[in-house]
């Protein structure tokens, strides 16, 4: 090779290796930025912003459109505000991205939920569950979306589980106290509600009054 060609073919190389370091500092300050506005997002939802935080959400998902975090971020924001679509959306991308996150299948299963799809939202909250054993939240999901399909059994069981993981679930205790109404056992669902009441849960406090009246 002459010295030309040795001298062209050097800067051809520095070039490309600048254009390879350039990039990779692109890719670090997108990824930077994106980290930056999901932690805005995050701010703003614990100060009840949603819409600014949905935003933010949504700038950290424009800058890195495989940010699972993020998607389930702006998903459970847009269920508060009860525009269940785009939640759902949120969060099957969210699945589709990481098969492996307990929070996208739990999140998804609670639009399920209040949409009133009870089978979907079980087949989630099954697999929430088969992925982080020993969770008091996600028992509760379960038992409360198979008392919503009239599967009284099941609900029991995954209620007790609750309960047993945490004594301190009012909502469980409520949830199962409704169950044990349901059934006829107005003893039982008289002491869940006294229980979840007593834990602070004014739902439970005014199931209890209606059983008491009912006595």
């Amino acid at each position: 090779m002459n010295k030309i060609g040795a001298v062209m073919l050097v800067a051809v190389i520095a070039v490309c290796s600048g254009g390879t370091h350039r990039a990779h500092a692109d890719e670090h300050e997108e990824l930077a930025q994106a980290f930056d506005w999901f932690e805005h997002g995050r701010q703003h939802a614990q100060k009840g912003e949603l819409d600014v935080a949905i935003a933010a959400y949504t700038k950290a998902i424009e800058l890195r459109d495989n940010f699972v975090e993020a998607y389930i971020g702006r998903g459970s924001l847009f269920e508060k505000k009860k525009q269940h679509v785009q939640a759902l959306e949120d969060y099957n991308k969210a699945v589709s991205l990481d098969r492996r996150s307990v929070a996208a299948y739990n999140g998804r299963g609670l639009v399920y939920f209040n949409i009133g799809r009870y089978e979907q939202a079980v087949a989630d909250f099954t697999i929430a569950i088969e992925k982080r054993k020993n969770n008091s939240g996600q028992h509760y999901n379960r038992g409360a979306a198979y008392a919503k399909r009239g599967d009284l059994g099941r609900a029991l069981f995954d209620l007790d589980r609750a309960i047993a993981l945490d004594p301190k679930n009012a909502e469980a205790y409520n949830s199962r106290g409704a169950v044990y109404y349901k059934q006829g056992n107005t003893a039982a669902a008289n002491a869940d509600f006294q229980k979840a009441c007593s834990l602070g849960l004014e739902t439970a406090c005014k199931n209890l009054k209606t059983v008491t009246k009912g006595k």
